[in-house]
């Protein structure tokens, strides 16, 4: 039952009165504080990086399918970090933080030219990030949308720990030495004959 309040002596309103006077203040702070509360969590984008001026990390055309990536062509690039990275003296490959690699994933194995990638899949070496595996942060990136997914599982480490040891892609590592889960190091890709 709605039940008077007394607002003044000798004058009564109802609570619905009451609060449709406070209406105008409660719509001019609800939508601010609703705006905070978005920009509060919304997380920022990992793989929304300029590449376009990297190099790529192999000349090779991968136009063959991988388990992961499926059959459409594929482009590696990666930032100046991967670059500056050399071999140790036993042969093999550790990536600064910071070293950034994105595939470029197309529809098919011939993609019409400018045609856009179906999807970017990136790796960020972030050692001492939570969701990282193996020191890389794994993202899947639709271009076209923006939405990113982070494989915080061990699906993308499982399979480029492969890398790691003798495989059949790029220089096929046959001294199976570590090579930091990347199959097309640009260290090696440079000094192939």
């Amino acid at each position: 039952m709605n039940t008077p309040i007394a607002y003044r002596p000798g004058h009564r309103i109802s609570r619905i009165s009451r609060v449709a006077r406070r209406l105008p203040l409660l719509t001019a702070v609800l939508p601010l504080l609703m705006g905070l509360a978005a920009c509060a969590e919304a997380p920022q984008p990992l793989a929304d990086v300029d590449y376009s001026g990297w190099r790529q990390s192999t000349s090779a055309v991968l136009n063959f399918p991988v388990p992961g990536h499926g059959p459409g062509l594929r482009r590696i690039f990666v930032n100046d970090a991967g670059f500056e990275t050399g071999l140790a003296e036993d042969g093999s490959i550790s990536y600064p933080t910071g070293t950034i690699f994105v595939k470029e994933v197309y529809g098919g194995p011939d993609p019409a030219p400018g045609a856009d990638p179906a999807m970017l899949t990136v790796m960020i070496k972030a050692p001492g990030d939570p969701r990282s595996r193996g020191g890389w942060i794994w993202v899947v990136r639709n271009p076209e949308s923006g939405e990113e997914t982070v494989f915080d599982e061990e699906f993308c480490v499982t399979c480029h720990a492969n890398a790691n040891e003798e495989h059949p892609y790029g220089t096929g590592n046959t001294g199976e030495r570590f090579r930091d889960y990347v199959f097309h190091t640009p260290a090696l890709e440079a000094s192939a004959p």
